[in-house]
Order: C-alpha cells, then sequence, then structure tokens
C-alpha cells in the first residue's frame, strides 16, 4: 500500500496499532516522516534528533491529527503510571517545535489554551512493509 490520506485508513488500523506492527508504518507530513521502527523523524533524507519522550509525543500527535489532544492524555499515552507534572508535556512540545522550526503561526503543532494541543498538518500514513 502506498502513501494515502490518514483519514482514509484510520479506521482500517484497530485502536491504538495493536495488531500491526509499528515497524510497517510512517506517517508524513510536510517535509518530515515520523519513523517508529527507528525512533525517528526524518526531515527529508536527515534524522533529526528527539529524545524519546518527545518523539513518542510526536507520534502520538501524528496518530491524532485535526483533534485536540489532552495534556492528560499524553501524560496517559507517553508517561504511564509515572508521577510527572504536565510541565514534561510543554518541554516536550517546546522540544518538537524548536526540531520542526515550528513559529507563529503554527504549521504543525497548535496549543488549545486550557485543553491541550492539535496537529495541523495534513498526514498521511503508508505501509513501509512492502516498500
Amino acid at each position: 500500500m502506498g502513501p494515502v490520506l490518514l483519514e482514509a485508513v484510520v479506521s482500517s488500523i484497530p485502536e491504538g496499532g495493536k495488531g500491526m506492527s509499528a515497524a510497517a508504518l510512517r506517517w508524513t507530513f510536510g517535509p518530515f516522516a515520523v519513523d517508529p521502527a527507528n525512533a525517528c523523524l526524518w526531515h527529508g533524507t536527515e534524522a533529526v534528533a528527539l529524545s524519546p519522550k518527545a518523539f513518542d509525543v510526536l507520534h502520538y500527535l501524528v496518530q491524532h491529527p485535526n483533534r485536540v489532544v489532552t495534556k492528560d492524555e499524553l501524560l496517559d499515552a507517553v508517561w504511564p503510571e509515572t508521577a510527572v507534572t504536565d510541565a514534561v508535556v510543554r518541554v516536550a512540545i517546546g522540544i518538537l517545535r524548536k526540531a520542526l522550526d515550528d513559529t507563529a503561526p503554527p504549521r504543525f503543532i497548535a496549543t488549545v489554551p486550557r485543553r491541550g494541543y492539535r496537529f495541523l498538518a495534513p498526514v498521511t500514513v503508508a505501509d513501509v512493509s512492502e516498500s
């Protein structure tokens, strides 16, 4: 399967990706690609250095584009059963905005005041296992 719009395949992906090989999927937006198999963000052919948690936050956001993702949802997904404050989410978002060169107005990650974050860019998902 080649690249397709996320909305077209999201219903065929089991909740949370269970039952599918995470290594088989790659999410792309703009010049970037999220590669879970290698825990890497690519900008074209160059790897972009991210901390593991910042990568996990980005991976979660691109899997849930165009909707508000609350801070609590991110905390549960990325820091499960860990006592942390929501400051870790703000730090991770800051790291991502810097790595994505996402300045005002945002092209990729928007803050929804008192609610959370929304991934703005069109996302495509590709099954790279068939490549």
